[in-house]
């Protein structure tokens, strides 16, 4: 009977959530982003402060709440981005300048973004592969050590996925952060200054950023990147694959400056 009293009580409970999760979902898509208001905040204090999405600042003064609003109706992220390599001694070796945008469809309540990202890196050969050994097995070459210390130019174009969430909010006692994972699959376009050849290829990103809500519109933030990228030339002659292919990987950090809408 106890074990009977039990089961029917974990059934009661997993039917009232799903209750609640339900009416949540109808109330939000009845309330798009301009109607929420404070007295929707002050009506429904439980589902406007569903997983910390509500943002509050509190007055010392009057002992009420200002500048109040709701995150989970944020569409899109768009942020400048500046990365650098993560050798102290020398963070220009690996410079990048990127666009990135972040998307949501206006009826999703779940925290994955579609991203789309646009990047220009420059960059020392040997900040961001390693010495490269030809088809013949000589890595001691004339262009192999000129190329260490020659300057590298790839432009990206990236898509993927993103991941929001918020799991340091209570580490910094404060629920302005949010943190946001990136992964996206790469297209690069590389020009190699040592031979003054064009390279192209496929890559990938993955990124962690943590970010800082300044207020309903703006954030800013700090991040560490690596990227991947597999990019070849036309063969000339007879040249083997090996002979016209570049591998590279590095890991930067950066600095975000970004625009919610």
């Amino acid at each position: 009977m106890k074990s009977f009293s039990l089961v029917l009580f974990f059934l009661i409970n997993i039917q009232a959530y799903a209750s609640i999760e339900r009416d949540r979902e109808v109330l939000l898509k009845q309330n798009p982003k301009e109607a929420v208001n404070q007295l929707d905040i002050e009506k429904y204090p439980g589902v406007y402060d569903f997983s910390d999405s509500l943002l509050k600042e509190l007055d010392s003064g009057t002992g009420t709440y200002r500048e109040r609003y709701y995150t989970r109706h944020d569409d899109g992220y768009i942020s400048f981005n500046y990365h650098f390599s993560q050798d102290y001694q020398a963070p220009n070796k690996i410079q990048s300048f990127e666009l990135k945008f972040l998307n949501r469809k206006d009826d999703s309540y779940h925290d994955f973004w579609y991203a789309l990202n646009f990047k220009f890196t420059t960059a020392e050969y040997s900040a961001i592969a390693d010495e490269r050994t030809s088809s013949s097995g000589d890595s001691n070459s004339v262009a192999n050590k000129t190329r260490l210390d020659n300057e590298q130019t790839i432009s990206t174009i990236g898509a993927g996925l993103a991941y929001r969430f918020k799991a340091l909010s209570d580490v910094f006692k404060h629920n302005r952060f949010f943190e946001i994972i990136t992964v996206t699959l790469n297209y690069n376009l590389h020009q190699d200054s040592t031979d003054n050849e064009s390279y192209q290829g496929f890559g990938y990103s993955a990124e962690y950023s943590l970010t800082y809500r300044i207020n309903e519109t703006y954030f800013y933030g700090g991040k560490i990147n690596y990227n991947w990228a597999l990019v070849e030339r036309e063969a000339v002659d007879e040249e083997k694959l090996d002979d016209r292919t570049l591998v590279f990987g590095w890991t930067s950090l950066g600095i975000e400056l970004g625009y919610t809408f």
